[in-house]
């Protein structure tokens, strides 16, 4: 092959001098590349060896992590092999792919739960996981199995319990705002059919609920008054029995309406009643001498109001009936 290149050289029309140039280019470019050779050889045998020990530190941790003894730890490490590197690295993996496979459904039934426990803690809405944080590579022993399923079997009835706890609040808060006329508000609606089961979820949905019970006692309390003074009116007025039921059946929640038309109700029975005063005021003097009669008090005389302003003196005798009523509640036992 050199020969042939002299003759080119010679047919190009190169001197001895240049001929020897090329010819030590030519040298520099073959020592050049069996240099990269070798080092790429080297590469290739260095690579191998790390191999070899990388594969032999991942049987070894694996086996760590499934707790063996440190005597079969120490085994693997300082394996002895006779034969060349590509049988050795290949003897290595065989080991360690036959070992992993053992290993493997312990393997995948820890990945399996700490899916599980991830979710379920989103959405308990905890954030510091603890020692159920990730699963790692050190320790895939069945003690900690264990702990796993316990975890998961702790968090599943957690789940279970808080989920039914929200829907026992969702019929109670449901239950509260039929009463009162009212629909749920958006952010309580969502927390519903989202299911959500956070602490803050319930903080919120307590808090309404809680809310809703004190804004039903203060409507009782108006609609109380509202709905006394109307069946006193009624009375005072004789208002059949079917008038007064198909209002009640009609008025059978505290919502903001009902209140008002309650209202509007009691203006009209006041209205009618202004129109009758002086003879409302003639029954509600016969009355109070049926109490006293009753209540054998005859000698007090009947209190006489001044007349002149027929609804003023309407409302103090009616307070007049109403404590002879009391009176009379707490003397009937003896005197009938």
């Amino acid at each position: 092959a050199l020969s042939t290149l002299h003759s080119i050289w010679i047919s190009i029309g190169l001197d001895q001098n240049e001929i020897e140039y090329e010819k030590s280019r030519l040298e520099q470019d073959i020592a050049s590349v069996f240099t990269n050779f070798v080092n790429s050889t080297s590469n290739k045998l260095h690579l191998m060896e790390q191999e070899i020990e990388q594969t032999l530190n991942s049987h070894a941790k694996l086996l760590q992590a499934f707790h063996h003894n440190e005597d079969e730890v120490e085994a693997i490490l300082h394996f002895q092999f006779e034969g060349t590197l590509k049988k050795k690295l290949q003897t290595v993996k065989e080991n360690y792919d036959k070992f992993y496979i053992k290993c493997e459904k312990q393997i995948m039934t820890f990945k399996s739960i700490q899916s599980q426990l991830d979710e379920m803690f989103d959405r308990l809405g905890i954030i510091d996981k603890g020692e159920f944080a990730e699963i790692g590579d050190e320790d895939y022993s069945m003690e900690r199995l264990n702990m796993y399923q316990k975890k998961l079997k702790e968090m599943k009835t957690e789940i279970q319990s808080r989920s039914e706890a929200m829907k026992e609040k969702k019929k109670a808060a449901n239950e509260l705002l039929e009463q009162l006329g009212e629909d749920f508000p958006t952010d309580i609606l969502l927390i519903f059919d989202s299911d959500l089961i956070t602490d803050e979820s319930f903080k919120e949905v307590n808090n309404f609920i809680r809310d809703m019970e004190a804004e039903k006692e203060k409507r009782i309390k108006v609609m109380s008054v509202i709905a006394n003074e109307i069946m006193r009116l009624w009375d005072l007025l004789e208002v059949k029995q079917s008038v007064r039921q198909k209002f009640l059946h009609a008025h059978s929640t505290l919502s903001h309406d009902e209140i008002e038309s309650c209202q509007q109700e009691l203006d009209r029975l006041r209205s009618i009643r202004n129109e009758k005063l002086p003879e409302l005021i003639l029954s509600q003097k016969k009355l109070i001498q049926s109490y006293y009669d009753y209540l054998q008090i005859a000698e007090i005389e009947i209190p006489q109001f001044d007349e002149s302003d027929p609804e003023r003196a309407f409302k103090l005798y009616e307070d007049v009936i109403v404590k002879l009523e009391a009176e009379k509640k707490k003397c009937s036992q003896y005197i009938d």
